[in-house]
């Protein structure tokens, strides 16, 4: 904080308290004394409001500043992340029918903690271009069947949006799984994002990437 010089005070004093400061009592607290300058630093104040005065001294008397108020709101740190570690690959290009994009999966539950609760994950795959005669499919083992699939058209784009995963993962467990994607029409670029999806929407993880299609 910094203060104007008073007329004639050699030295000022800063006291602090949390009502307004009328006169020096219990109440107010000495923060410093016997300054010759014009400025002090106020650090270290937790969550509160704090009413500071400055006060100038000579050998004849003292005066006193206008009152300082500050309040301090610190907000709470974020959350931790979830103890979630993944990876997901995908083939940079296929050459369909016989030559398909190869992608894996893999998510762990690396919480030490034997009496946590699950950890619930959701695993989008999106795969999108701009060809619109273009249909996409998944070849995957059939414990692994997408538990569901969503076909969509906009603008300038049509895909599939595929739900690869809905499963809660307690301590020490994982999922790891791959296959791979086909599609119709050949000499276009698919785009595709993977969708994480951590206790519906606490953390959520995206991944995007392009697989050129030949013939």
């Amino acid at each position: 904080m910094t203060w104007t010089s008073s007329t004639f005070a050699d030295k000022y004093s800063i006291y602090v308290s949390n009502q307004t400061i009328t006169k020096i009592n219990e109440n107010v607290t000495l923060v410093v004394e016997d300054l010759t300058s014009l400025i002090y630093p106020i650090i270290g104040l937790s969550n509160d409001t704090y009413y500071y005065k400055v006060f100038g001294f000579n050998d004849y008397g003292n005066s006193t500043s206008n009152e300082l108020m500050i309040t301090v709101e610190i907000p709470p740190p974020p959350p931790a992340p979830p103890p979630i570690s993944y990876g997901f690959t995908f083939g940079e290009s296929m050459t369909i029918p016989n030559d398909l994009a190869a992608f894996s999966i893999s998510i762990y539950n690396y919480d030490t903690n034997v009496t946590a609760p699950g950890i619930n994950v959701k695993l989008n795959l999106t795969v999108y271009s701009t060809h619109f005669d273009a249909n996409y499919s998944l070849i995957v083992a059939p414990s692994n069947l997408p538990l569901s699939n969503a076909t969509f058209t906009n603008v300038t784009h049509s895909g599939i949006t595929f739900e690869m995963l809905n499963e809660t993962l307690l301590f020490g467990e994982g999922i790891l799984y791959g296959g791979f994607l086909n599609c119709t029409e050949g000499n276009i670029i698919v785009y595709y994002t993977w969708e994480l999806i951590i206790d519906d929407g606490k953390a959520i993880y995206m991944e995007y990437g392009t697989i050129i299609v030949y013939l």
